[in-house]
């Protein structure tokens, strides 16, 4: 521990820890964050004697004796430690007895417990940092315990109580005896009228808590429960928001969610208009992993899930599971469309339209337009939609000029052959990506883009200078895939493929040299400027992911 130069802050200090060791030696659990607002000046020195503490206590526990102690890192002032510690399982707390561990978030841990005086078996949630809780954290805790402690449903774990024991704030949920819908999924997908079933009783729940004005914002499969009979519970109302109250814990800027189940909304922060409808979606999430094995959306790492959620199409579930029933495909598409207003008005909707399908009736009607398929289409398939929507028209271009001038026709029908050949390759090239997942499908498409584009530039008329345009489009646009080495990779084939244009083909450019020079210096700093764009997103990513 570091020395205190202040003789009157040593001695406090002092005095803090006595105080605090007698109370421990006494057998009392003392109070840290009343130690820390009795002593404010000594929070830091406080800390991290709390730090080494525990650390003592722990490498002295014999490793037979389970002695429970949680590590959490902190923003702010508060940096350390091992916070929540309790004695060997059982162990009393207040009118409880804690049994076993049942399950561990980013904020909570949660125990089985048996209430002694109502002898209620419960599950009993506490914060991971204990009496170290900061203010956000005790906030949070509690609106979880004020959004459901006045949902009564089936399919909602309730709350029977929630307050705070020698210290440690406690939240008494209903105790289910089962697993996380995530855990069943582990194994695989659901038989599709199981899935529809879980989903209608999933939905009903939600129903309900927006009848109260709650939207629950998290829904995925392991804040799911699942009873011994099959039934769903949902579970972890931490970052519900009640419309009438606002108690500003989520600040401006901050994502609410997990990745994988979250609407496009919540990710551009604009959920504010409909947020009903997050849930909504989350929903039609949860159902495609039923229906699938496997969420939506879902990458390494955070921010390409959220791309995918923002800008991609989710695979078709009956591409993954033949057995998948149109009708079923058709509400689960429906409920994770992008845009709010082209899902189900409301919860309640998407169970009724469920409900229709368990009982072999038609769907609500609902026919996508034209506009709407093609959008679908366009976010499925990006990639091709871009060369599609650059090599068709410029191929109409080059078609209408031969037409226009006659006599050139055969120059100009050796450009249209290179642009057919392209586009035939490019839906060859999607073709086998639908197939078979793999970054070298993705490598060799962005090498024949280069290769061809290059000799359709070299097949030009003098002076070629207006078409090299599109080799800083190819640099630019390999930026979208958010990847440093493709845009490094890229970049570097067009360098190459414009030095040795203009040594296999040249023209009045390749008489200047120094436009030559400058030229390539240009592709490489824009290829540079590029990378360095990705590579500061993807190191804000890695940030506030390791924040998390």
């Amino acid at each position: 521990m570091d020395s205190y130069s202040n003789d009157s802050d040593s001695v406090r200090m002092d005095r803090a820890i006595a105080e605090f060791l007698q109370q421990t030696e006494q057998g009392h659990s003392p109070n840290r964050r009343e130690f820390i607002e009795k002593y404010p000046d000594l929070a830091d020195q406080l800390h991290e004697f709390f730090a080494c503490h525990d650390q003592l206590n722990q490498d002295s526990t014999d490793n037979e004796s389970s002695l429970y102690s949680a590590t959490v890192s902190y923003s702010g002032s508060i940096d350390a430690g091992s916070s929540l510690h309790l004695g060997p399982l059982p162990f009393d707390l207040g009118p409880y007895t804690l049994l076993e561990e049942l399950d561990r978030g980013g904020m909570g841990v949660v125990f089985k417990a048996r209430h002694r005086t109502l002898d209620r078996t419960v599950a009993l949630k506490l914060i991971k940092s204990g009496q170290l809780a900061t203010q956000e954290e005790l906030q949070r805790f509690q609106r979880e315990a004020r959004a459901a402690a006045n949902l009564s449903h089936p399919n909602i774990v309730p709350i029977y109580e929630a307050g705070e024991v020698d210290g440690l704030p406690f939240i008494a949920m209903g105790f289910v005896d089962g697993h996380t819908l995530a855990k069943r999924l582990a194994d695989g997908p659901l038989d599709a009228r199981e899935a529809a079933k879980i989903a209608k009783a999933l939905a009903d729940g939600v129903s309900t808590a927006h009848r109260h004005g709650i939207i629950h914002r998290d829904l995925k499969p392991a804040n799911v429960l699942m009873d011994a009979d099959g039934q769903p519970l949902i579970t972890d109302f931490g970052l519900a928001k009640q419309m009438q109250y606002d108690d500003g814990i989520t600040q401006t800027g901050q994502i609410i969610g997990t990745p994988s189940y979250i609407a496009p909304e919540q990710v551009r922060l604009d959920s504010d208009h409909a947020p009903e409808l997050t849930d909504v979606y989350s929903l039609g999430a949860v159902l495609y992993a039923m229906c699938t094995g496997r969420a939506p959306h879902a990458a390494n790492n955070p921010l390409d899930t959220l791309l995918k959620v923002l800008e991609q199409e989710p695979v078709r579930p009956s591409k993954l599971n033949r057995q998948l029933p149109a009708a079923l495909e058709q509400i689960c598409r429906r409920a994770i469309e992008k845009k709010p207003e082209h899902r189900y008005a409301s919860a309640q909707a998407l169970a009724e339209d469920l409900e229709r399908f368990l009982k072999d009736e038609p769907l609500a009607s609902w026919t996508p337009s034209w506009q709407h398929q093609i959008s679908r289409w366009l976010r499925s398939k990006p990639v091709l939609a871009a060369h599609v929507f650059s090599i068709v028209p410029i191929s109409l271009i080059v078609f209408v000029t031969a037409w226009i001038t006659r006599t050139e026709w055969t120059y100009y029908s050796r450009h249209l052959a290179a642009l057919f050949l392209w586009l035939a390759l490019s839906l060859a090239l999607q073709w086998w990506e639908d197939r078979r997942k793999s970054q070298l499908i993705r490598s060799i498409w962005s090498t024949l883009d280069v290769v061809i584009y290059t000799v359709i530039i070299a097949m030009a008329h003098s002076p070629r200078s207006p078409l090299l345009i599109g080799y800083g489009l190819l640099i630019a646009s390999s930026g979208l895939f958010a990847k440093v080495r493709f845009v490094v990779s890229m970049t570097i084939m067009v360098v190459v493929a414009n030095l040795l244009l203009v040594i296999a083909v040249p023209d009045d450019l390749a008489n200047r040299p120094h436009y030559v020079a400058i030229q390539t210096i240009g592709l490489a700093m824009l290829g540079g400027i590029i990378a360095a764009q990705v590579k500061r997103i993807r190191a804000l990513s890695r940030y506030y992911e390791s924040a998390e």
